[in-house]
Parts: structure tokens; sequence; C-alpha cells
């Protein structure tokens, strides 16, 4: 549900605001994302696997959110000083996506400290919340004829339903550089997995604004979709840190897998008529992102698969071989995307993140399968 109201008021600005304005709003939360996970220290990874019982992560979690909070209005009010110094018809664009960044920063913190308390339930709520807010903002604003100033107060509301959730966890904050040094490697991982935010600039250098917007308007609208394989982690990880049989975690693994490749199938299946459906949502001027669409839907779907992985590798505490997989698909898909623009029409754009969450898959089954427990001597 959260994914679906995520999707439609992504859908709803896109097609309001064009692929031009809808590409400088990519640019910017792309941008902020990309900030957010370096000032970020993997926080909200390295709450996943917070699940020993008896232990009191309260202070923890306060010093995780004093930062992420921080952090969140440093990056936020840059933005807003740079769209205040254009002082153009693009500014207010800047702000709503400065706006987007915050909340899924916030959020992804939140999601990670709930699931890893395994408040599956309170988790659940919040991100309903967390993308209903921008819904009803931007429907209402439009009612009133100003669907930015909407936007942009359901966004404020969504950051203020994501920082209540957390409240029940919060107490007198521990020391910031021990934490920082407990999650270095979620750290990388994490930033890592965000220097595919970089994709869009580079289209913008190498092949101008449409190509942008046309790009950001798939990625955006189809990340719902990735949000699933995301969701999936949050539970995956803490179920799997939480056992202490390795038969028991590899079974638990085993059936997750079957059913991310099952999905996998069902989006390869959908692509098409998934795009279809998407662009008749967006109108015509995104006519020339159906096979971009296309590509982010089987890409999700590749995702879904490495995720399962990347939860069992992270539950194993090898979160080093999830940063370094991700670190090589990061750049093989920033590779595509400077060849494709420089070198074939946009529509090409489609196999950067296929190509890269593929490469991101492989290279986890390959650290997987280094590192797997082998019960009994089994041979897995």
């Amino acid at each position: 549900m959260a994914s679906l109201f995520q999707a439609i008021w992504f859908a709803a600005f896109a097609r309001e605001a064009g692929p031009a304005d809808f590409g400088v709003f990519g640019v910017v939360l792309s941008g902020c994302l990309l900030a957010g996970a370096a000032l970020g220290f993997g926080f909200g990874s390295y709450a996943l696997r917070m699940t020993e019982s008896g232990t009191n992560h309260r202070s923890t979690v306060t010093t995780m959110l004093i930062t992420r909070i921080g952090t969140t209005v440093a990056i936020v009010s840059v933005a807003a000083a740079i769209a205040l110094s254009t002082a153009d018809s693009s500014s207010a664009v800047v702000l709503v996506g400065a706006l987007s960044a915050a909340v899924e920063l916030l959020g992804e913190l939140g999601q990670g400290v709930m699931s890893g308390q395994r408040k599956i339930l309170r988790a659940a709520l919040v991100l309903v919340g967390q993308r209903l807010a921008p819904l009803c903002g931007i429907l209402i604003g439009s009612a009133f004829g100003d669907s930015l100033g909407g936007l942009s107060l359901g966004l404020g509301v969504a950051l203020g339903v994501t920082t209540l959730g957390m409240l029940p966890y919060l107490s007198v904050p521990s020391s910031l550089f021990a934490l920082i040094a407990r999650s270095r490697h979620y750290w990388s991982a994490s930033l890592l997995s965000n220097v595919s935010q970089l994709e869009s600039p580079l289209i913008g250098i190498v092949a101008g604004a449409g190509p942008v917007g046309l790009y950001a308007a798939a990625n955006r609208v189809v990340s719902p979709a990735s949000l699933l394989a995301n969701a999936l982690l949050n539970v995956l990880v803490p179920e799997i840190a939480s056992q202490d049989d390795e038969t028991r975690r590899l079974d638990i693994f085993r059936r997750v897998r079957l059913a991310a490749f099952g999905l996998l199938f069902g989006l390869i299946m959908l692509s098409f008529p998934a795009s279809y459906a998407v662009l008749l949502v967006l109108g015509p001027e995104y006519s020339e992102a159906f096979p971009i669409v296309a590509g982010f839907v089987i890409a999700a779907g590749v995702s879904g698969v490495s995720k399962v992985y990347q939860s069992m590798l992270f539950a194993i505490g090898d979160a080093r071989s999830v940063a370094r997989s991700i670190g090589v698909g990061a750049v093989v898909g920033l590779a595509c995307v400077a060849v494709i623009g420089v070198a074939l029409s946009p529509g090409w754009l489609g196999l950067a993140p296929v190509a890269a969450q593929v490469v991101i898959l492989g290279l986890m089954a390959l650290a997987f399968s280094r590192v797997r427990p082998n019960p009994g001597g089994e041979v897995q």
C-alpha cells in the first residue's frame, strides 16, 4: 500500500511538472540522497542487526536520530540556499526535491530501527503515513491550484510522522564516534549503494535536460517496486540475525530466495504492460521513457533477489562483501549511462539499471558461496 501511494504522488508530480522540471527534481533528490548517505554513517542498515534480547539500544538510537536530524537539516538548508539564490521558476521544485530527500533519509533510519526491534507493524504504519501524507498534500494542493505548496505541506507532515514513530526508542545519547566505528562497513555499503544517485546528474551532463527528466520520471515512478525489495531487507535481516541455528538460517534464506526469483519472473513478464500503464498516467511528454520504465521494472526484480543475499550477508556480519558488490555494480551503471548518453538514444538508458543490478546480484551470490554456513558437512 505504501508503495502504491508513493507511485501515485510521483506520477502526479511528474505529469504536472513536465520532463524538464521533473528532471530538476530528480537531480536535487539524487544529490541530497547521496549527501545523506555520506553523512548517514550506515546507521539505517546497522540498526537492522540490533536484535539482541535484553539489550537496551535506546542510547544508540538516540545518537542515530540526533545525528540524522542534524545532517538532514544541513542538507536541506544548502538546497534551500541554492534555490533562493537562483530565484527562477525551478526554485520551488528544488525545495520539494530537498524535502523529499529529507523524508527518505529519516524514513530509512526509522524503518531500520523499528524493524531491528521487531516492531514490524509499527514500521509498516509509519511507512504508510510517510507515503500517504505527500499524496494527500499534492491532491489537496491541486484542488486549490497550488500542487507544489500542498506537496510541500504533505512532505512536512511525513517528516513529523517518521520522527514521532521513533520517539519510544529515545534516551540519553551514547558516543557518536564509537557508534561510527561499529557501523563503518554498513556505512560504506550504504554510501556505495547511493553512488547510483549520480546517474541523473551524469545524464544531464552528457545528454541534456530532456533525457534527465525521462530517466528521473522512470526511476522515481518505478521506485516503489524497489521499496518492496527494501521492505524484504528490513524484515529478513532481523529474522536471520536472531537465529542461532545455522540450518534454520539457511532454510529461511532458501525459501525467501525462491520467492524472490518468482517475483523477478513476474516483473519481467509485466515490464512492458507496466510501462504502457505508467506512460498513460504520465502523459505523451514521456513517451520516449517507455523502454526506460521497462528497464527499471526488471532491475527492481533483480534487486529483490540480491536483497535476499544482502540480508544473509548483513545478518552474518559480512557487510564488506555487500559494499564491494554494490560499489562495482554502481560503477557499471554509471559507465552504461555515460556511454549510452553520448552514443545512443535516451530509450537505451533502461539498460543501465538492469546491468548494474545483474552485476550486484552476481557478486553477492559469489560472496555468499564463499562464506555461507555448511552445517553438518552438507553440501550447499
